[in-house]
């Protein structure tokens, strides 16, 4: 039995079950674009590539992974860092995502995978270990081995990655894996204040709250890096 054959018979299999829609006066041949929508996944009993493949499908969006799991918890990148997410969220992921789809099973051809807390725990336990991040790791933190500039001289803002000592602005990355970000852009332009007035602006925020924020988060994370080269030295 030839290729095509087998997918017809899997096809019509699933036809006779009510999985895939089909008019009593189309042929088969009719139905094929339809057999390409379906969701073909890995069987059960191999979760760890169930995991890749949902990874690959709706956690990575372009060329970088957007999730993440570090000391026991689940992390999705939201275009700006990096917060954490519910468990059960990343549950309910995976069962929509297997809902409706299908794997090969020996002898029947295409058969539902019919998800069930037992297999969604396997992939969950799989996905555990794709997207596992250092544990030793401590935010900020690099997740691509970059050295300069150095994380924690780095704070995620609204409109990028601003380098503090140099107030220069990078793109934004899930390769710098911080749990928070602050909830302004970063503006390097001068801004004119009445004289003798008290600057209400740090590092180009917008306003004196978020400023002192900011400050209190350069003064804290510069005294982490000198304490770490002491240490080191």
């Amino acid at each position: 039995m030839n290729d095509d054959d087998a997918m017809d018979r899997a096809l019509q299999n699933l036809i006779d079950e009510g999985l895939v829609e089909s008019d009593a006066d189309e042929a088969l041949d009719d139905k094929k674009p339809q057999a390409a929508e379906l969701r073909v996944v890995p069987a059960p009993t191999n979760p760890m590539a169930v995991a890749r493949d949902l990874v690959a499908d709706i956690y990575t969006p372009g060329d970088d992974l957007v999730l993440g799991h570090h000391r026991g918890d689940f992390y999705h990148f939201d275009g700006a860092c990096w917060p954490e997410t519910e468990a059960r969220g990343i549950r309910g992921a995976i069962y929509k995502w297997l809902e409706g789809a299908v794997y090969f099973k020996d002898n029947q051809g295409l058969v539902p995978y019919e998800p069930t807390r037992r297999k969604v725990d396997d992939v969950v336990d799989a996905l555990r270990a794709i997207v596992h991040v250092a544990g030793a790791k401590e935010p900020p933190a690099w997740l691509d081995g970059t050295t300069e500039p150095l994380a924690n001289e780095v704070a995620a803002v609204g409109n990028g990655l601003l380098h503090i000592p140099s107030r220069k602005l990078l793109a934004h990355t899930p390769n710098f894996f911080s749990h928070h970000a602050l909830p302004f852009d970063f503006d390097p332009r001068p801004r004119l204040r009445p004289a003798g007035s008290r600057s209400s602006s740090s590092y180009g925020a917008t306003t004196g709250n978020r400023s002192t924020r900011c400050r209190r988060w350069w003064v804290t994370s510069s005294a982490g890096t000198r304490a770490n080269r002491r240490s080191s030295s």
